[in-house]
């Protein structure tokens, strides 16, 4: 299958395309695994580009469409993820002693119990994961922790680093220990990256990775990058290894709606990724009804999300109600485990059962005596009859109407 463009220095990826004047020809796809109506909506959008005078998004389109639509370019090592849901973002924990080690057996309580709870998938080393005082070596441990504990449930790994060459390194760990996904933010520099930069960068860990998945995180509270709408949808469409956008930049649920939208008009999206939301939740029902896919945050009780996202699955016009409720119900726990800091949540989980200790490690504080018995008030008199063993989310307490 060949496509006719203008004459144009396309990006060689030799896997994939070979460039010879104004010809691009796909190789390496089975033609007998194309559909070809999804050809003859390559060759329409591309040529539709090159016709606007965009020869670069014309490029990304072949790039993005061969990735998509080809039977080799990709080999995977870990469970298929499928970036919808709820994907708790897992606290790491430590032991309380002078070295502040990695409590492996705690992290596999958890991941565990997650597990057992029903959630799509977890994501380790994340911002409140304490990644930025976990050493590579740990991250290893880590991850081949996660993924044997997770077992069939695919694991995400936040990667995130201030160098490309360092980001694409743990990348490739990731891969070889046999997680599923990564997550990346965008690099902070004194002076705002080019979008050409950030582009750049997120293909390189697409490049050093190819058999895993990338989540673009938009995080700004903690990057201090601020990427607009049309930004974001350009790394999607440059980059078709980004299977979902973590979208926690306020206005969460405008910029939910705003970027689906974007991003549904872009001719070289074949598969539109999907958006989970974070901030434990704290808007949660707004991003639900924008369109969000769930949520990827650590909220400790991520029952509380997998029934805020069957109830905005509800038909008949009652999704919106029964979302509300839930999210009104839980809402004061949702608001007081969102202060910063990391020291709350690791306390809700050694109340659960799932950590030994809720240590935070050096330079992060430690939770007070007194915010400690007010968290433990509150959940009492939220769960009264205990916290250890999974919630039913399907109960009663959680819906007005029984959920099949």
């Amino acid at each position: 299958y060949s496509l006719c463009l203008v004459k144009d220095n396309f990006m060689e990826r030799k896997e994939l395309i070979s460039v010879q004047w104004t010809w691009v020809t796909v190789t390496h796809c089975d033609p007998t695994h194309i559909k070809r109506r999804m050809w003859n909506s390559v060759a329409g959008s591309v040529w539709r580009c090159a016709q606007r005078g965009s020869p670069t998004r014309a490029q990304r389109w072949i790039i993005g469409a061969t990735s998509s639509l080809s039977t080799t370019a990709r080999s995977r090592n870990g469970p298929q993820a499928e970036f919808t849901g709820v994907w708790p973002i897992m606290a790491t924990p430590f032991h309380a002693n002078t070295r502040e080690t990695l409590d492996l057996i705690s992290f596999t309580r958890a991941i565990t119990f997650m597990k057992e709870v029903g959630v799509n998938g977890v994501t380790i080393a994340g911002v409140l994961g304490e990644s930025n005082r976990i050493i590579d070596t740990e991250l290893r441990t880590m991850i081949e922790t996660a993924v044997t504990a997770a077992g069939d449930m695919p694991v995400c790994v936040g990667i995130s680093h201030a160098g490309t060459a360092a980001c694409a390194a743990r990348a490739q760990m990731v891969a070889e220990c046999g997680a599923s996904a990564v997550m990346v933010t965008p690099l902070k520099e004194p002076k705002p990256t080019p979008p050409e930069k950030l582009i750049a960068h997120f293909a390189a860990i697409e490049k050093a990775a190819p058999a895993i998945d990338i989540v673009l995180q938009d995080h700004p509270a903690s990057t201090q990058v601020h990427m607009s709408i049309p930004l974001m949808a350009d790394i999607v469409e440059a980059v078709p290894a980004v299977k979902c956008v973590k979208l926690e930049s306020t206005p969460t649920a405008a910029r939910t709606r705003q970027l689906i939208n974007t991003m549904t008009g872009r001719p070289g999206i074949l598969n539109r990724p999907t958006i989970l939301t974070g901030l434990g939740g704290l808007y949660g029902s707004f991003e639900l009804a924008a369109g969000a896919d769930g949520f990827m945050t650590g909220f400790a009780f991520p029952e509380v999300l997998i029934a805020m996202v069957a109830a905005s699955k509800l038909q008949g016009g009652s999704a919106s109600e029964e979302c509300a409720k839930i999210f009104k119900e839980y809402l004061p726990l949702i608001v007081f485990e969102q202060q910063p800091g990391i020291a709350t949540r690791k306390h809700i989980y050694k109340l659960r059962g799932l950590f030994e200790s809720g240590h935070v490690r050096h330079p992060g504080g430690q939770i007070s005596p007194e915010d400690a018995a007010m968290v433990e008030e509150l959940v009492a008199r939220t769960f009264p009859s205990g916290v250890t063993a999974p919630l039913n989310w399907k109960r009663a307490a959680f819906f007005s109407m029984p959920m099949q």
